[in-house]
């Protein structure tokens, strides 16, 4: 990561009203809702019977209006039944015919945005001759919430013509296949897990029971973690194309009743990376130097114009610290001083130049604590929206 060397030459500080920088037009970042779809038992001998679960989660805290459901009977393409409710649905279903079963769930909020479409499949199989599969008992407390998250798993199966010899959980971080994490036992299993920033996104778990007979049970849910939605970001960008300087203006506000600390020399960061979407690592990194601290207070925000080689930063609410001095104020003794202006700050290489057409977008990521130095710390992403460059 490269440092951001603080260069104030000849700084403008300005007394000031407490006005955004932004575009008369910017880019505000609204986040579709996230769906969480589940059954339990997901495989059985025919006819079985299961419970379908369809919630959802919304980031920027807007209502869902709309859960849908729908079941392909024969994961044939074709929808045989769809359940739509203003509520998270939950019904159960009985399956008569061997084969695969296909589920889709998808939620729409207040502004019209569809969660990606998930879909989970069941399997319906023919009885086993001689044994009578273990019935599975599966729980997870929290499926959906703000990281860090902890839920509460229970992992319990009965079996009616023998005993049950296996118990596992399994964890896909990322949902992308591959088993990250494996918990087994010989008897029942009820843990307390917490999720963190490395979780942030969709962990699948499935709990299996096995008994004496190698018959299995198998059952699986999705757990949803959030980034902390305790900043926000608006981002306007120009127009670009080949051979231009990559300039923004942007506004990161503090949307908590407490005040935000980001202190470099405490271990916090302020991070600008312009990504170039398909690409493998960011084309454009910036962050603070170890000597710069931040305070948001309550509504507090930090503006910022990145010009070809250079930031200049204003301030509502909030104060600036660089090298010890202080360059913002405190609302409480002086509440006249409405703000700051401080630029440039300048860097040790120019600023990007664009050499290739594509897409691109910004990621800021924030690293802070909460109420006071000694609070919380947390980590947050705040991604914009794509722009093109021709």
């Amino acid at each position: 990561m490269k440092k951001l060397k603080t260069v104030l030459a000849l700084p403008l500080i300005l007394a000031m009203s407490c006005k955004p920088i932004i575009n008369p037009n910017p880019i505000v970042i609204n986040n579709p809702p996230i769906t969480n779809l589940s059954i339990s038992p997901e495989s059985g001998c025919a006819p079985v019977t299961a419970e379908i679960s369809l919630t959802g989660a919304d980031l920027d805290e807007d209502e869902i209006t709309e859960y849908k459901l729908m079941i392909d009977t024969e994961d044939d393409g074709i929808i045989d039944e769809t359940v739509i409710d203003s509520n998270p649905i939950t019904i159960n279903r009985t399956f008569d015919n061997v084969g695969r079963v296909r589920i889709y769930g998808r939620c729409t909020d207040e502004h019209g945005l569809n969660s990606n479409r998930k879909n989970i499949e069941f399997i319906v199989s023919e009885p086993t001759p001689g044994n009578v599969l273990p019935t599975i008992k599966f729980s997870v407390s929290s499926k959906s919430g703000l990281y860090p998250l902890t839920s509460d798993i229970s992992l319990e199966g009965e079996d009616s013509d023998g005993t049950i010899t296996e118990y596992k959980l399994e964890f896909d971080y990322g949902t992308d296949g591959t088993i990250d994490e494996t918990i087994t036992d010989s008897k029942p299993i009820n843990i307390s897990k917490t999720f963190d920033y490395d979780k942030i996104g969709t962990t699948k778990i499935r709990g299996t029971v096995t008994d004496d007979k190698e018959g299995k049970a198998t059952t699986s849910t999705d757990v949803e973690v959030i980034g902390r939605n305790d900043l926000s970001a608006k981002i306007s960008f120009e127009d670009y194309h080949i051979g231009s300087y990559f300039d923004f203006v942007g506004e990161v506000e503090n949307l908590t009743g407490n005040n935000l600390y980001i202190d470099n020399s405490n271990g916090d960061s302020l991070e600008y990376l312009l990504i170039k979407e398909g690409g493998t690592k960011p084309i454009l990194d910036r962050t603070f130097d170890k000597e710069s601290q931040i305070t948001l207070y309550n509504d507090g925000k930090l503006n910022l114009n990145f010009e070809e080689n250079e930031i200049y930063f204003s301030f509502c609410n909030a104060k600036i610290s660089i090298f010890g001095m202080n360059l913002g104020y405190n609302p409480e003794s002086n509440p006249e001083f409405t703000g700051i202006w401080i630029g440039p700050v300048g860097f040790p290489n120019p600023g990007y130049v664009f050499t290739e057409s594509g897409m691109y977008h910004l990621e800021i990521i924030a690293k802070y604590s909460t109420s006071s130095m000694g609070g919380e710390t947390y980590k947050q992403k705040l991604t914009s929206s794509s722009f093109e460059v021709e």
